[in-house]
């Protein structure tokens, strides 16, 4: 029984001391570095947001979504489904597209760790809207939210 006892502790101990040599253990706004000018809301609210992620605080995520992924998309399962994948270590923001219709395309650099514990850098194109003059990210995942234009295409080609 001690054996087994001192084998889980020990596993425990090795499994909690595996962090990536160089990687920052308690995030601040050092992991989030800006490599281009952009609006200054939009600017505050993707720093925000990804500050947030960082630290997997999942309510504060949830108010910067837009209101009708709020609407759609319960707090409780939202924190659930970010819960269990990567933990980001770091964020570059490389580039924004702000767009005619008031919407922005932050395309980002990525350093997680995957649920495997395995360092990853990844490139991911992260979509904002600007509603009523304030920017809101927009939470997309094709398997629970299709986008509108992917909803109608559907809709249409069943009748």
């Amino acid at each position: 029984m001690r054996i087994i006892l001192c084998f889980f502790l020990y596993t425990a101990i090795v499994a909690g001391c595996t962090i990536a040599p160089g990687t920052k253990t308690s995030p601040t706004t050092e992991n989030i570095q800006w490599h281009i000018d952009t609006d200054p809301l939009l600017k505050k609210k993707i720093t925000k947001f990804w500050q947030a992620r960082i630290l997997r605080k999942w309510d504060e995520c949830y108010e910067l979504e837009a209101p009708d992924v709020q609407k759609n998309v319960p707090l409780d399962f939202y924190r659930l489904y970010h819960n269990g994948g990567w933990k980001i270590h770091a964020i570059d923001i490389l580039e924004t597209r702000i767009r005619k219709d008031n919407t922005a395309t932050a395309i980002i650099k990525a350093t997680y760790t995957t649920p495997d514990n395995e360092i990853r850098t990844q490139k991911i194109l992260d979509p904002w809207a600007k509603i009523k003059g304030n920017w809101f990210h927009h939470f997309h995942d094709p398997l629970i939210r299709p986008h509108k234009n992917v909803q109608e295409k559907t809709e249409r080609k069943s009748n």
